[in-house]
C-alpha cells in the first residue's frame, strides 16, 4: 500500500511541476523512452491492469479505457461510446460453413 501511495505521489508531482513529464518506474533509474509518458521497468515482475467484474459498473468511461473483464475473461476497450473485446481467453467461437463467396473481383498488383 505504501509503495502504491508513493508511486501515486511521484506521478502527481511529476505532472504538476512540468508541462510534459516522462516517468520511469524501475530499479535502475533508467529514463522513460521518448515515446512514452510512463514506462515500467522490471526484470522480475509484470504489470497488472484493472480487473473488474463487468464493464457496466464503470460510470462515464473515458475514450480508450482498457480493462480486464473477469466475467467474460476478456480484455476490453471503450471506443466510440461502446465496449469492444480486444482479446478473450478460452472458449472457441463456433464457425459455420460458407454458403456463398462474395467480394470485389478486382485483382491488385503485388504479391
Amino acid at each position: 500500500m505504501l509503495k502504491k501511495t508513493f508511486t501515486s505521489i511521484v506521478l502527481t508531482l511529476a505532472f504538476i511541476f512540468s508541462g510534459y513529464a516522462q516517468v520511469s518506474i524501475g530499479p535502475d533509474g533508467q529514463e522513460a523512452h521518448e515515446s512514452a509518458i510512463l514506462e515500467l521497468i522490471s526484470g522480475e515482475k509484470g504489470f497488472l491492469m484493472t480487473r473488474i467484474a463487468g464493464n457496466d459498473q464503470i460510470d462515464n468511461p473515458a475514450e480508450a479505457l482498457i480493462i480486464y473483464n473477469t466475467n467474460t475473461n476478456c480484455f476490453e476497450i471503450y471506443l466510440e461510446a461502446e465496449w469492444h473485446e480486444i482479446w478473450c481467453y478460452g472458449g472457441c467461437i463456433e464457425s459455420t460453413d460458407p454458403t456463398e463467396i462474395t467480394g470485389d473481383d478486382q485483382i491488385c498488383d503485388g504479391s
